[in-house]
């Protein structure tokens, strides 16, 4: 079992990812399926 410091980080890189590519339009998105799935991936905890 991972330590909390450890799960931490994952999650403040999954915020900073997601944050890198936060600037795609809405459009791209809504008919990206391989990038809906990447948000939610770095968005599970």
């Amino acid at each position: 079992m991972r330590n909390p410091k450890e799960h931490l980080e994952d999650e403040l890189q999954a915020i900073a990812a997601v944050e890198r590519h936060a600037c795609v339009e809405r459009a791209d998105f809504e008919c990206g399926e391989l990038l809906q799935i990447w948000f939610l991936h770095h968005c599970e905890g």
